[in-house]
């Protein structure tokens, strides 16, 4: 009896943490990896890996006379700079003009790395250029000229997609062939966030959302002759899935409230009328007020959100997990959501996401410390699936008591050896770490213990109350 209840507990905890996700410790610090640049302030709005395991951060530095100037900074796996990149990890994008930021980054298809770069000296007089670089920061000059595309064509938003042949469409309405050719300059109506899939791109703007061909014709059976208004927000950001169903992040802003929306909406542009509260779910983080930025889809059912909630000063990216019946995905940190301290007590801002091969998923943004804006990358990994089959198969190797422990304080004692080190986590990721058997710990709730003795680790589960 006392061996199935055992198995049945094991089972219990791999089902729901097998896929929850941590820091990795092994990358930056602690998880986390800050891009220190001699400047007032150094902000990150878009990111990218390559097929090698690193990363590539896109943004901007401000000088302390105020002048600012876009860069790209790269991070090898273990999350530091490479020095042979740049110069000592940054590339500085404005030799001659005055370069306001870089907007985004994408891997190219031709393993390149396409930017798009913002400049002018103020508002009315900016302009854009697509420009592409090889992995060591290097322009690729058969690309448009000496690797730079003028793409200056109204200003909406200036992300980049690329379909499958390599075309380039840029959120300003612009269409750049492989060579570096514009091919066609798209109506403005069709210019904003884009999203392209089998041929089509879906484009949001304020909150409306427009579909149309690769020659920026609209689908007339998508909605209402191609375009589709929703409430009186603002979209963040969309996601397509290969059955064509189309999920839209709608942020909604006032002097009392943040408000996110996420829309499910088909091929032929109508809402998904079971999807939440007929057609939208109301996006809750763990303080209330809620801005998504960024979203991803980790498989064609379930999708990740990252923002901030205005009702926190304590610097966290803000990560949820739902799939795509709308449900949160109960494994995934507590209760469907992580929080990330990433920061002080400035809003930390994630304006992107990506998930490489194995499954680990990295957050880019700003967060901030002694006042500045830092560019920041964070990285969750999974890494418990080795140490729960130790859990249901050792079942003797340690013990821990009381259990449940009472006034946060309980014991560890190997069975065979010594203990060496213990290990507290929590369900959403976070961390104590002991040179004791002799445990007293601030964290509550159910914990998993990582032992660590000279005959092996081991993990059990524990209840502190």
């Amino acid at each position: 009896m006392k061996r199935c209840l055992f198995l049945w507990l094991g089972c219990f905890f791999l089902n729901n943490l097998l896929y929850a996700q941590h820091l990795d410790p092994t990358f930056g610090v602690n998880g986390i990896a800050y891009v220190p640049i001699k400047s007032v302030n150094s902000k990150c709005y878009a990111f990218v890996l390559d097929p090698a395991g690193n990363s590539y951060l896109a943004g901007n530095i401000v000088s302390k006379s105020g002048k600012q100037n876009a860069v790209v900074s790269k991070l090898d796996a273990q999350g530091k700079l490479d020095p042979t990149f740049g110069t000592n990890g940054t590339l500085y994008l404005d030799s001659s003009v005055y370069s306001l930021y870089c907007a985004d980054i994408a891997w190219d298809k031709m393993g390149h790395l396409l930017l798009s770069v913002v400049y002018g000296n103020n508002v009315n007089e900016r302009f854009l250029t697509v420009e592409k670089i090889t992995t060591s920061g290097a322009y690729v000059t058969d690309f448009g000229t000496s690797g730079m595309v003028d793409a200056s064509y109204g200003f909406s938003d200036y992300r980049i997609v690329q379909s499958e042949s390599g075309t380039i469409f840029t959120g300003n309405g612009q269409k750049i062939d492989v060579s570096g050719k514009t091919v066609k300059g798209i109506n403005a109506y069709h210019a904003g966030i884009n999203v392209y899939k089998n041929s089509r791109l879906f484009t949001g703007y304020n909150n409306r959302i427009s579909n149309t061909d690769t020659n920026g014709t609209s689908i007339s059976n998508f909605a209402d002759n191609g375009s589709l208004t929703l409430a009186n927000g603002s979209i963040s950001t969309m996601l397509v899935n290969n059955s064509g169903s189309l999920f839209v992040a709608e942020n909604t802003s006032s002097s009392t409230n943040d408000t996110c929306n996420l829309y499910k909406i088909t091929s032929a542009g109508k809402l998904v009328l079971s999807f939440g509260n007929n057609g939208q779910k109301a996006i809750l983080f763990p303080q209330g007020k809620a801005t998504v930025l960024s979203s991803l889809l980790l498989n064609d059912k379930e999708m990740v959100l990252a923002g901030y909630s205005s009702l926190t000063n304590t610097g966290s990216f803000i990560l949820a997990k739902l799939d795509t019946n709308g449900m949160y995905v109960p494994s995934f940190g507590s209760n469907g959501q992580i929080v990330i301290n990433v920061g002080d007590g400035n809003a930390a801002v994630p304006y992107d996401m990506e998930v490489d091969t194995k499954g680990n998923l990295f957050i880019a943004g700003i967060a901030y410390q002694g006042g500045n804006s830092i560019m920041t990358l964070a990285k969750l990994t999974q890494d418990f699936t080795t140490e729960l089959t130790q859990l249901l198969d050792n079942e003797t190797s340690i013990s821990i008591f009381p259990n449940p422990a009472k006034d946060a304080h309980f014991l560890v004692r190997a069975n065979e050896g010594d203990v060496l080190n213990v290990k507290l986590v929590t369900l959403d990721g976070r961390e104590e770490s002991y040179s004791t058997s002799d445990v007293y710990t601030q964290l509550k709730g159910i914990l998993l213990v990582k032992v660590i003795t000279t005959k092996g680790t081991f993990v059990r589960k524990i209840d502190v109350q």
